[in-house]
């Protein structure tokens, strides 16, 4: 068949065969792209039962969309013959890659991990593919594994979440004659070799035989014909790898052992049990990696660094995005007590960016039901800026640091209308996995997400919960589930912080609102929106203000109860001026909710401005330990200590604050003001042209400020010019021209930082040292009048 046309793919080569196809190398001529063409021998292609197998093969394997599973593109069928289009790839199979003996223990584990996990999604699918070997995984060239042929996979019902797992005859499976079989005899489990019933745990013993080859270079079960290999796998107890190979270590020979039970019901129950348990080994050897590979200090240094970035899109609250069934792993020992957990970013597998948004949103649902639990007593969120892999995460540091005792590791996949989350939850204390499940929903029951989360969570940590807490756990916040999905829509984009994010936010909201027009949430979601669209000056200030003020009290009349819409009213009312609205309005937040970290926050601000310093700084460090890597949090919190005059602490806060958030071009600028006070010119100059890169309006001002206190006059004149055109803030512009000694223009820029179209951060700001040579003057008592705050 070479040189001809098939369709649309033009046959180059001939790249193999195999007991159910001839493979080919052809050109898409459509898409100029090469695939791999399979198609049935001659000999089968008048055999109704292998044309059958072949077809449903076909069927099995395009429903699976999975990075390590061999792509189907399309079926067809010429001159009589059917063929399949699959992916084309390059590199080599594992049985290649094994023939120079055992594998590296790394890349065996990565490889292992790859493997199991698409045979999770398979799994997921109903699909069992019953011909695990090496010659059925590829290795592409950047070591990454797919596995090919499921050619004699069989559609079988998935398991419904309170039955037994399903079974059925082998020959129903196979559809072969009797006393044939289908797949390599060496990698058969022992009900399939007896033609018994057969299920997904046919594939982990098939897995066990290939890790045991992996790690050893032999096979478990030999012998010189398929019934003496028979009597192997039956009836002997293979050599302890470790014997064949003393490097392995001794957990990997636990895995190994378990998936090669000969009797189905004490191996491996699910995929994602061995997932975790090899997971687990390859991050337990990346943390003796990393302390054997370098110096303690600089170990230290790194590991930190590395722990700091995991913990960027880190949550004290576990996010699920779809359940349906759960179960605990059998080997996993009584719970100790755990009062505090915390849950790093959920990975999403799905190839549809549309799953970030719905991970990213339901955090925050998850989040407000979870800290109405009073028996967890840290309940934290963490803000994800960026997705930041979980693998060689050491977990006790990461409980050490964030002073919990539970972490949850999580990743999301999608079939159809259907959305899976797989979760392991672990031991920060001692690095032991304490339970692992997948939930299941499809997108039109997410309504029913966090509320099962929420009580199974409570129910796996042994939390014994009031009615009432029941009750908050499992509360709607609306009944449409289109109105929902627009609200996580709407968090997902405000989260962005940008003009687009902004106003795509806004849209998703008020569509929400539109929906269900008693949805106090979305009222929330829309005032947030509002209010910093004006404080990052992408609307006039009034305008927001005044936007922002209709949503939160629309909310609040909505729902009392909640307190994220009483903390809005109160941020608000900062704004105005209005600071018995504020502490009324922060102080019901804190009453509803006291582990709702943005109240504990935006109270400090209410102190600050009102001159209650101490108590202030108590807030933003409360605020810090409920979300320990909020850059923003982090901000205020140094902004105060600089205040006071506390340098290296602040320095020692933003500098920890920038491992999380390297490009948070505040941060930068508040560590320049930090060195310009302590007269570290350079460490400041530094500092504040990367702040400048990053967010001109920002980081230009202090730059300014820099150069006007350091004599360069024209320098700072210059920038000056530049940032009354720009989006900065008054009241910094006031600072560069108080450096310059120009009180006038000062006063005259501070005048605008109080205007009802500013919000400006003068209310913060006005105890600055900065700002002390302004301070006997009328016109800044005058400011603090106009700003109801008492001189």
């Amino acid at each position: 068949m070479i040189g001809q046309t098939v369709s649309h793919y033009k046959i180059l080569e001939e790249l193999g065969t195999g007991g159910m196809g001839v493979v080919y190398k052809a050109q898409d001529t459509r898409l100029g792209r090469n695939v791999a063409l399979k198609f049935l021998p001659e000999k089968f292609s008048r055999n109704r039962e292998a044309l059958e197998r072949f077809r449903t093969e076909a069927r099995a394997a395009s429903a699976l969309d999975h990075p390590n599973i061999c792509t189907i593109y399309d079926i067809g069928e010429h001159e009589g013959q059917p063929f399949i289009v699959m992916q084309y790839l390059k590199g080599q199979t594992l049985r290649d890659r094994m023939a120079g003996g055992p594998i590296e223990m790394d890349e065996l584990l990565e490889l292992g991990v790859e493997i199991t996990d698409a045979l999770d999604a398979a799994h997921a699918e109903g699909i069992i593919h019953r011909d695990i070997k090496p010659s059925n995984i590829f290795i592409n060239p950047r070591g990454h594994a797919k596995v090919l042929d499921f050619g004699v996979a069989k559609l079988i019902q998935a398991p419904e979440a309170d039955s037994e797992m399903p079974t059925m005859p082998a020959t129903a499976y196979l559809t072969t004659k009797a006393g044939t079989t289908v797949g390599t005899v060496a990698y058969m489990s022992p009900e399939q070799a007896l033609e018994k019933p057969i299920d997904f745990r046919t594939d982990y013993f098939s897995m066990g035989v290939m890790l045991y080859e992996m790690a050893t270079g032999q096979l478990p079960f030999q012998g010189d014909n398929s019934v003496a290999i028979f009597n192997e796998i039956l009836n002997k107890a293979p050599t302890p790898p470790i014997r064949l190979n003393p490097d392995i270590p001794d957990s990997l020979e636990a895995i190994i052992s378990k998936c090669l039970e000969k009797k189905k019901d004490i191996r491996y129950q699910t995929a994602i049990e061995l997932l975790v348990d090899l997971r687990r080994l390859q991050r337990d050897r990346a943390g003796e990696s990393a302390v054997t590979a370098q110096a303690a200090e600089e170990s230290t240094q790194q590991g930190r660094s590395h722990l700091w970035s995991a913990l960027a899109g880190a949550v004290l609250v576990m996010v699920i995005v779809a359940v349906a069934w759960f179960w605990p792993f059998s080997s996993a020992p009584p719970l100790e007590t755990i009062d505090s957990i915390a849950v790093l970013p959920i990975e999403n597998r799905t190839n549809d960016p549309e799953l970030d948004f719905l991970a990213e949103g339901i955090t925050q649902g998850a989040i407000h039901r979870l800290s109405q639990v009073e028996q967890l007593e840290r309940v934290v969120p963490g803000i994800a800026m960026e997705r930041y892999t979980q693998r060689g995460v050491d977990m006790g540091m990461v409980g050490e640091e964030l002073g919990v005792q539970g972490i949850v590791t999580g990743y999301l996949r999608q079939t159809g209308q259907e959305i899976a989350l797989y979760v392991e939850l672990v031991d920060a204390r001692n690095n032991r996995s304490l339970w692992g499940g997948r939930f299941i929903r499809t997108r039109s029951d997410l309504l029913e997400i966090e509320e099962q989360f929420a009580t199974e969570l409570a129910d796996i940590l042994g939390l014994q919960l009031t009615g009432e807490q029941k009750e908050e756990l499992t509360r709607r916040y609306t009944e449409n589930v289109e109105a929902y999905q627009l609200y996580l829509r709407g968090r997902y984009y405000w989260n962005q912080r940008s003009k687009e994010g902004f106003e795509q936010a806004i849209g998703h909201y008020n569509q929400a609102i539109d929906i269900d027009p008693g949805y106090a949430l979305a009222y929330t979601g829309l005032a947030d929106a509002f209010v910093l669209q004006g404080v990052y000056r992408h609307v006039s200030g009034s305008e927001a203000l005044q936007a922002a003020e209709s949503a939160a009290t629309s909310a609040r009349e909505l729902d009392e109860s909640l307190a994220e819409a009483h903390v809005s009213v109160g941020l608000l009312a900062t704004f105005r001026y209005d600071w018995a609205a504020a502490e009324k309005e922060l102080l019901r937040g804190l009453a509803l909710n006291p582990q709702y970290p943005t109240a504990h926050h935006w109270y400090g601000h209410y102190l600050k401005a009102r001159g209650q310093f101490d108590e202030a700084l108590a807030e933003y460090r409360q605020a810090q330990v409920l979300d320990p890597v909020s850059p923003r949090i982090t901000f205020d919190l140094a902004w105060e200590l600089i205040r006071r005059g506390q340098y290296d602490s602040a320095i020692a806060q933003l500098k920890t604050a920038l491992e999380v958030q390297p490009n948070f071009a505040s941060l930068h600028a508040l560590l320049g003001r930090a060195y310009i006070d302590k007269e570290l010119y350079e460490e400041a100059l530094t500092s504040l042209k990367r702040a400048a890169d990053l967010d001109f309006a920002i980081g230009g001002a202090w730059l300014a400020y820099l150069f006007a206190v350091t004599g360069k006059k024209e320098e700072a004149l210059k920038l000056l010019e530049e940032l009354e055109e720009s989006k900065a803030r008054p009241s910094e512009i006031a600072v560069v021209y108080t450096g310059l000694e120009e009180i006038d223009q000062a006063f005259e820029w501070l005048d605008r930082a109080v205007e009802p179209d500013e919000l400006d951060d003068l209310r913060l700001s006005w105890s600055d040292f900065e700002y002390d040579p302004l301070r006997d003057d009328p016109r800044f008592q005058d400011l603090l009048l106009r700003m109801n705050l008492v001189p």
